[in-house]
């Protein structure tokens, strides 16, 4: 998460902070001293302070807030200067920033301040730490969603398989026959021509980047993928999963078990009958897919949603990533034949 973020949700706590004084602790693993530089330059509030913990705190859950009060300390000067040159201070937001995430729960407890702090000093307040590594939210269009990278990833895996499936009719054309019943829509003609116009289609894409297919239009492969997911129980999804391995021949790729990543919505939506692996490899492309195609697509409406933490995008983001790399590295080490180029 950049600085401007943090200090956006600083603010936010600090308006609604009920208690004198709360310490926030916030993980960054390295560039410390950069990240709380630009914290500094970016925060407006004197009541907001940072400060980049150096030794070990927080050991001894029966002395937390002694450590509180020995950082406090530490950080005696920023806090008498922000005092004096922003007016009278009624309520302090001080941001820790850490190395690791806090191994304490959230704690509530009374500490003395020391006789110089500004309005307080000597007293006995309820002072708060909370750890807030996790908490921070983010809207869904956030850099962590890295939305070009799933958008390039999607069209990618499109050009494969509408390459893969290609070649594979043009050699058998009965293979197809499972799959182009679930996704066939009306007026589409035969299986080779929609082939034919998704693979056009796909030249006529000049930014993979920003490329989100339309479910409605439904002219690409994914969004035919994606709409039968979206229409499909666990176990159906199983189904059509055994219908793509087959029009795409992915039982004869070898050491398909030991390469394929599967990615966590795919385990989330594991049906409850049994699958053989290229079947399931065959599912784990169509959750792939939808679950992308669904998250680009939100992205670009982020305001109609809520936020959610920051390290949960971003988990979901990466999730999402290296299953794309899985697929692609097993889908690519045993092409049929070249018969067509894509893209």
């Amino acid at each position: 998460m950049d600085p401007d973020h943090l200090v956006e949700y600083i603010e936010r706590r600090l308006a609604a902070q009920e208690v004198p004084i709360a310490v926030y602790w916030y993980a960054m693993p390295e560039k410390r001293d950069e990240f709380t530089s630009q914290f500094e330059r970016r925060r407006k509030s004197g009541g907001i302070q940072s400060l980049i913990v150096r030794e070990r705190v927080f050991d001894n859950p029966n002395a937390i807030m002694v450590d509180v009060v020995r950082l406090i300390e530490a950080a005696k000067a920023k806090i008498v200067s922000a005092d004096s040159s922003a007016g009278p201070v009624d309520r302090w937001a001080i941001v820790l920033i850490g190395k690791v995430q806090l191994d304490i729960s959230n704690e509530s407890s009374p500490a003395t301040l020391p006789q110089w702090f500004p309005m307080l000093g000597g007293q006995t307040v309820d002072v708060v730490i909370e750890d807030i590594s996790r908490r921070v939210d983010g809207s869904l269009s956030i850099p962590e969603m890295r939305v070009t990278d799933l958008s390039s990833a999607l069209f990618d895996l499109e050009q494969i398989l509408v390459r893969r499936l290609r070649d594979i009719q043009s050699a058998n054309h009965n293979t197809s026959n499972q799959l182009w019943d679930r996704i066939r829509r009306k007026d589409d003609g035969k299986y080779g021509e929609f082939l034919e116009r998704a693979s056009q289609a796909l030249h006529g894409i000049h930014a993979k980047s920003s490329y989100r297919p339309s479910l409605r239009d439904g002219n690409s492969l994914v969004a035919r993928l994606w709409s039968l997911q979206r229409k499909s129980s666990p176990d159906e999804l199983s189904t059509a999963g055994a219908a793509l391995a087959t029009a795409a021949s992915l039982c004869d790729i070898e050491d398909l078990r030991a390469h394929a990543y599967q990615s966590f919505f795919s385990v989330i939506g594991r049906p409850a009958m049994q699958e053989e692996f290229p079947q399931r490899f065959g599912r784990l492309i169509l959750t792939l897919v939808a679950s992308t195609c669904q998250l680009v697509t939100i992205a670009a409406h982020a305001d109609e949603y809520p936020s959610y933490p920051r390290v949960l995008i971003t988990a979901v983001a990466d999730d999402l990533l290296r299953s794309h790399s899985s697929l692609m590295r097993v889908l690519l080490a045993q092409d049929p034949p070249k018969s067509h180029e894509v893209g």
